[in-house]
Parts: structure tokens; sequence; C-alpha cells
């Protein structure tokens, strides 16, 4: 078929050519989803596909009696008028028209909304016309029930990301409690398998959920002014225990000519080391693993940086390179059962990569070792930003004195969500906090109390977190007070509806000794007396 729209073959060409190209035709015409309708000079339907049979409820026997307005109401029929004579200014300029919407009939009465294409054909040498007819209607509804379903999923993650982080913040946030109380060496061991068994459940959780995000479209950069030698040296700080175990050393390196601060997602840098890291730690039984920052590229206001994980380990063979980072996978089945995982780590790292203008790779010689490296396009950060940074406590007993007096409401409706919260409260800062468990007893209390900090779960009982904020800040005593929101969920929607509830900030589960410090640090410390 040719430019036109003509089945036939060019001059001098050889038979064979020609009757290729009328069977692809007739392949593509057949497997057409959309309705494909031809009529000739007079408005007669010559050729239809199985699509048009099952769209408009006719069949074989049915359809060579049919001309194209019979596929129309009869308030319709004169709308495709002009696209009935080849000799119309349509078919003379060899084109398809525009699409159109129109109101389409089946042979039962029912009538659908369809998007029609109409342009000349030339038919077994006959000046025809083609018609492509998709229903808007069925398009819609599949739209719909495509919309549904996605929300029917982000509902189900959402539900498994509250119910497995829910028991998580007790399981972590206690062990870490007990590890600060001087346990034994015994226990300290014991309560680290615990703690590490923990993250590994959590890291699992976290891996599903950004793959549900990527997947939908909603994985997002949050960029902040940052310095680069905390992102690694908090990614060593996570990866150091694996690395310890195993009687490795762990190393990390900044070249010189890369600079110090920066504006960008500390956290996804920080995730993408993680996993790199990690993954370096299990498959490397001596040696080393090394964290080090290249500059690739630089101007005036940005950087280029290449991020690298060397290992001394098993290594890659070369023909497995290629399937490192596609999701669900790894260079080997045993290597599932022996070293565990879950094949997203990478997947993630890659499509983190790309968000942030950068590329990933890996090179690899079986049996020494391997380098993953991953790319970033970073923006310079002012220095007068890192200057004017909070005056940050010196240590827990400066905090201590700092928040001393301090009026605290911790608002949580789980029993073991109270405890975890409150024993960090008494812990880093010798708080001992007032305590509700639902949002309208958290408002009866901030009516007859003003507080220096409230923290505040979003999802409870009687009235949620969120009510209960508005309310709470629509009170002369609250207008200013900081309110922290708690979640067991994990989606950036939540932080913004903690947000636009009135509230300051959002901390996520499971809590930590490291979370809950930085909060009191950044809304405690420097209040007024």
């Amino acid at each position: 078929m040719n430019k036109s729209g003509e089945l036939r073959s060019p001059p001098g060409s050889e038979a064979p050519r020609g009757l290729v190209a009328r069977s692809q035709f007739e392949q593509l015409f057949a497997l057409a989803p959309e309705a494909l309708l031809v009529t000739d000079a007079k408005g007669q339907l010559v050729k239809w596909n199985e699509a048009a049979e099952l769209m408009f409820g006719h069949d074989e026997k049915t359809m060579p009696s049919l001309r194209m307005e019979d596929f129309l109401p009869e308030s319709q029929r004169q709308a495709l008028a002009v696209h009935q004579n080849p000799a119309s200014e349509a078919a003379a300029s060899r084109d398809m028209s525009p699409r159109g919407t129109f109101k389409a009939q089946r042979r039962d009465g029912a009538t659908f909304d369809a998007e029609v294409s109409v342009g000349p054909i030339d038919f077994d040498g006959q000046p025809c016309v083609i018609a492509i007819v998709r229903n808007q209607t069925e398009m819609v509804l599949a739209r719909e029930r495509a919309e549904a379903a996605k929300l029917a999923k982000n509902t189900f993650l959402a539900n498994m990301s509250h119910e497995i982080r829910t028991p998580m913040n007790a399981i972590m946030g206690l062990t870490q409690l007990m590890l600060l109380e001087h346990p034994t060496d015994q226990q300290r061991d014991r309560l680290g398998l615990v703690m590490t068994a923990a993250k590994h459940l959590l890291g699992i959780v976290d891996d599903v959920l950004d793959l549900s995000k990527i997947e939908a479209g909603k994985l997002a950069l949050h960029p902040v002014d940052f310095k680069l030698e905390a992102v690694l040296e908090a990614a060593c700080g996570v990866l150091a225990d694996s690395v310890r175990n195993k009687g490795l050393r762990l190393e990390r390196h900044i070249d010189p000519d890369v600079p110090t601060l920066l504006q960008g997602d500390p956290q996804r840098l920080q995730q993408i080391l993680i996993n790199y890291g990690t993954n370096a730690a299990k498959f490397t039984a001596n040696g080393h693993v090394k964290l080090r920052v290249k500059l690739d590229e630089q101007s005036p206001s940005w950087v280029v940086l290449r991020f690298e994980v060397e290992d001394t380990g098993m290594g890659v063979a070369p023909e497995q390179l290629h399937r490192l980072f596609n999701p669900f996978e790894q260079v080997d089945d045993s290597m599932t059962r022996r070293h565990g995982g879950t094949g997203l780590g990478l997947s993630i790292s890659r499509h983190l990569a790309r968000l942030m203008g950068g590329k990933v790779g890996c090179s690899s010689e079986p049996g020494l070792g391997s380098v993953f490296w991953f790319t970033a396009r970073l923006k310079r950060a002012e220095a007068s930003a890192e200057l004017s940074m909070e005056d940050v406590p010196a240590n827990q007993a400066d905090l201590k004195l700092r928040c001393e007096g301090a009026r605290v409401l911790l608002v949580e409706d789980q029993a073991l969500g109270r405890l975890v919260a409150h024993d960090m409260l008494q812990y880093i800062a010798g708080i001992e906090a007032d305590t509700a468990s639902d949002g309208l007893e958290a408002v009866e209390r901030a009516k007859g109390q003003s507080y220096d900090l409230i923290f505040m779960d979003m999802q409870m009982p009687n009235m949620n977190g969120m009510d209960a904020s508005r309310l709470i800040r629509a009170l002369p005593a609250h207008a200013a007070t900081p309110i922290i929101g708690l979640t067991a969920n994990a989606f950036s929607e939540d932080r913004q509806r903690c947000l636009d509830a009135g509230m300051n900030e959002h901390m996520a589960k499971p809590l930590s000794v490291e979370s809950m410090t930085a909060v009191l640090t950044r809304w405690l410390t420097s209040r007024s007396y």
C-alpha cells in the first residue's frame, strides 16, 4: 500500500512484491483493534474487519448489504456525506480527514460515541473510502475501569504499608531503646539481629512501594540543600553492621574537586548508595567495600557527580551485566536462595538516577570484584544556606537542657505506638509527654493546656489527626504551635495532607531515636521562653 493508500505494486516491480504488499495489508486490516469500514464510490460496504462486526453487532451475513450511513442514527447520516464521494475535496487531497466525533448505531439500535477518521483508498483498482472507527464510550469505560483498578491498588498498598509499619514501629522502636539501655554483650548481639531483620523487612516494603510509584509515574524528588559528606556518612552508618559482621573494611572517599554543598534529594542519593553497598557486602567474602564520589561535569550553577561502590567480591560475568538493572532479576537464581533479595533494588536505583538526570552501570571481573556506579546532576548550593543552619545541640545533655520545661502532647491511638514515642521523648530529652488516644481527646487537652509541640497520628478512631489539627490550629493559644504528623503510610500524598491540615512536618513510622532527635532540635531548642 503506497502513501495514498493504493493497494498496487509500483511500476516495474515484480508481481511477488505486490502480492506480499497485499498480504501484509490483509493481515494489518484483519488484526487492527479499530473498526475498519471500506465503501465504494456509491457508499456500499465492500470490506470490513472483525472488529467492525463486534463493534456494530453485525455478522458476515448482514454486513455486505450495508451502506456507511447504516452505522449512524438517522440524525447523523448527513454528517459523513462529503466522504462518500471519492471526487470530493477530501478524496482529492488523498489524506485522511481530521478526526470527528459522531453518534454511531449498533444493529440492536443502541448508540455510542464514536471517533471517526475518513480518507480515500484504492481498493482492487477502484476508488473507495475507508473509515476508521473507535468506540469512545468503550474507551471512557475502559479508562474508568483502569482508574478504579489503580485506585484499588493504591489503597491496598497504603493499607499494606500501614498494617506492616504499625507493628514495625513497635518492634524497631523498642529494640532501639533497649540497645541504648546498656544490655549485656549477648543481649546486644541478639537485639542487633532483631533490628537487622526488621530493617530488611522494612526495606522490602519500601521497595514494593517505590516500584508502585514508578509504575504510576508518581515517584518524585524532594530537592533541598545538603552536605555531600553527610550523605556518605549516613549511608556508611546503615551499611556498617553488615560490612563489619563479615569482617570487611568499609571505606569512603570524595575527590577534592567535588563541591561540598549541593542541592538535590539526599535521601534518594543515600538510597542508591545503600542499595549498591548492601549488594556489595552481600556478595563479598573478603576485602573491602568502598564508596567513592568523583566530579564528572560542571558548570557555574550545577555539577554532574559520579558515585561508585567498589567491592572485592565474586564479580559478575560479562554476559550477565545487561540483566542487572531489570526488575525482579538476579544474575543467577541460586543467588536468590543463598543471599536473598527481591531483585528490585537495582531497578529502582536506575529509575532514581534517571530522575536525577543521570545513568547507572557496572564494570566487573569474575573473581576480582565489581564497581557499580551512577551519575546525578545536582545544583550548587549557596554557602550562606549552610551558615544559616540552626544551632544544633552539642550532645544529648545539651538537648535535655534546652528542652527542659517543654510541654509536649502525644496523640496516638495504638498503645504500643504511644509507648514507643513516649519513651523516646523521655530518653532523648527527658520529656514527660501528655498523651491522648484520639483526635477528640487531643482537642479537649489543647483547649485546657498550651503546648510547645504536638505529635499527631493521622489515622485514628472518633476523629482523625487532620481534623483534630485543624480544630487545634483554630484555637488562639495554638495558632503557631508546631504540630508534627505521624503516619504509618509512606506516600508523598500523606505529607501533603499533613501540611494541608495545618501541620508543620511529617514523620513516617517506624520512628527512630535519630528522627525524633532531629524533630526536637528543629522545633523545641529555638523556642522562646
